[in-house]
This record gives C-alpha cells, sequence and structure tokens, in this order.
C-alpha cells in the first residue's frame, strides 16, 4: 500500500455540485470529465466527485482543516451554503456544511496549545 488515491462522493448533479467544492469552498480543480468524474486539489491530497449516481448523502465524511475556519464560514453563508454554527471541542473549532447532493463535510480549526 502506498497512499489513499482519493476519497471521493457520488453525486447526482456535477453541475451543481462542481460550482460548490470549486467556488464556495474554494477548492482546486485538477481534472473534470464532463458529469462523470471531478477531483480537486486539497493540500495535496485529492477529494473526487463521481457523476450519474442517485447522489445524497454518502457513508463517509471528508474534513477539511483551515486556520481561517470563521472566515470560511463567512464566505460559505455569504455564497448561500447551510453551515452549522462554529463549536469547539477539545481539539479543534469545527463547523458543518452539506454539500449540494446532502453530503456533510467538516471543516476545522485546530486548537492552538501554549
Amino acid at each position: 500500500m502506498e497512499r489513499i488515491g482519493n476519497v471521493f462522493y457520488r453525486v447526482s448533479d456535477m453541475d451543481a455540485a462542481v460550482p460548490f467544492y470549486r467556488d464556495a469552498l474554494g477548492l482546486s480543480l485538477k481534472f473534470q470529465d464532463g458529469d462523470r468524474w471531478a477531483a480537486f486539489d486539497v493540500g495535496g491530497a485529492t477529494l473526487a466527485l463521481e457523476g450519474g449516481g442517485s447522489g445524497g448523502p454518502g457513508g463517509a465524511t471528508v474534513s477539511l482543516r483551515t486556520s481561517e475556519l470563521d472566515a470560511l464560514v463567512r464566505g460559505l453563508r455569504a455564497r448561500g451554503a447551510q453551515v452549522s454554527d462554529v463549536e469547539t471541542g477539545a481539539h479543534e473549532r469545527r463547523a458543518t456544511v452539506k454539500d449540494p447532493a446532502g453530503n456533510t463535510l467538516v471543516l476545522y480549526e485546530p486548537l492552538q496549545r501554549g
């Protein structure tokens, strides 16, 4: 085993999903094959979308680490995304957002340890 190649969600509407990940989340689109596949770079890892499926919430959850959680939440809300309130846990601050297919993404910022 070398590494994880990618993590992907199945989506029913690629035309709605790609702008969400590219524009609302600000991920860099690496490759798109029409409505069949789209791959985004997330800090050297690949988050991909497989089209043509039934879509809807999948069996996995992707967590995206950021150093600017509050700004990210504000930007997503400004674009009309439904984002939870930020909660502080033992190790990070986090919020969740759903993509157009209903998949949940966790957005988190590690707590600064002093």
